[in-house]
This record gives C-alpha cells, structure tokens and sequence, in this order.
C-alpha cells in the first residue's frame, strides 16, 4: 500500500502547485463577487454585459469546480489507504489504483491549462491569413489553411466567423481574416503566427 500513497502524495503535490498557478482559491472569490453582481436588481438591463458576467461566472464555476473535485478525490483516496495500511486488502488495493490512474489521466489533461497562463489565452482570436509569393499555388496553399484551421476550431468546439475574404483570380485566396471564438482560444492558436510552408 506505501507505494500507491506514494503516487497519492505525488500527485497530490502537483495538484497543490497547480492550484496555486491557477489562483484557484482567488477564482472562487470572484465566483462569489460575480454571483452577487448577477443577483442585484436590473443585472438583466444590459444584455450585453449580462451575458459576458454569466459566461464568465459559468467558465469560473466548471475549473473551480473540477479542480476541487479532483482534490477531494485525493484526499478520500489518501484516507483510505492509511487506514488500510495494516489490512492490505487486496481488492481494496485493486480498486485504488484503478482510481489512482483515473485522477493521474485526468490531472494530465488539465495540467494542460497551465500552460494558459498568460494574460490573454483565455480570450478569443482573430487569425489572418494572406498568401506568399507563389501566385495561384500560394493562394491554394491559404485556402487549404484557411479550411485546416476552421476543422480545428470545430473540433475544439469553437464558433467562428468569417470577417473578411480577398480571393485570388484564379484559385484559392489572397486573404481571409476570421474570429474564433471559445475557451482558450487564443492561448492554442498563438503560436501559430509567422510563415507556413506547404
């Protein structure tokens, strides 16, 4: 049983180191300011600001609530296995670290926002693409982006919106300037910027 509270306590620290680079006691104090800006009276007059609040509270509600739920996951499991340790039930330790490797699979994909950290990566996007020298394989080439990017976004589940389209004379585009919008947005497609050769 020592090596599976070992895991435990691992995986418990990073989700302690996790939980402060997330600020996620401060989001939940920003939970509690923005549940009382949505409760005042006539919060619903500005439909606009309204929505952007609720969205917001939402999207802080869902990480809050998950990162939460994962550490009282651990701490449970963490509990069971001390008070097992003289026992060593063997079914019981079956059950642990099937649950063990459940939280480290989904500790690793939320691990992955950490590296939404920076000011704007939560945001939504715009992206724009314009063809290099190359005439109409150039053109091509942007319109193959263009629909490589769109089926991103879609598998992401973001919305977007086409601003602005220049197509080219005989195929494809000149340029084309679109919104994506969706939760960390920015943050995936920011380092997209620069050259892309086919």
């Amino acid at each position: 049983m020592q090596d599976l509270i070992n895991r435990i306590v691992a995986l418990r620290d990073r989700l302690q180191t996790a939980w402060q680079l997330l600020k996620i006691d401060e989001k939940r104090t920003e939970i509690i300011k923005l549940q009382n800006i949505m409760s005042a009276p006539g919060f619903w007059d500005n439909q606009e600001s309204a929505t952007t609040t609720a969205l917001r509270a939402s999207d802080l509600e869902t990480e809050v609530n998950l990162w939460e739920k994962i550490k009282k996951e651990l701490n449970d499991l963490l509990e069971i296995t001390e008070l097992d340790k003289e026992d060593q039930s063997v079914s019981l330790r079956t059950d642990v670290e099937k649950q063990i490797e459940r939280l480290e699979k989904v500790f690793a994909e939320e691990e992955f926002s950490l590296l939404f950290s920076h000011e704007y990566d939560a945001e939504d996007a715009i992206v724009a693409i314009h063809a290099g020298a190359g005439g109409t394989d150039a053109q091509d080439w942007a319109e193959m982006l263009l629909r490589m990017y769109m089926r991103f976004c879609e598998k992401q589940g973001w919305k977007t919106a086409i601003i602005n389209t220049s197509y080219g004379g005989e195929a494809g585009i000149k340029s084309v300037l679109f919104e994506v919008t969706g939760k960390q947005a920015y943050g995936y497609l920011k380092s997209e910027a620069g050259v892309h050769r086919l």
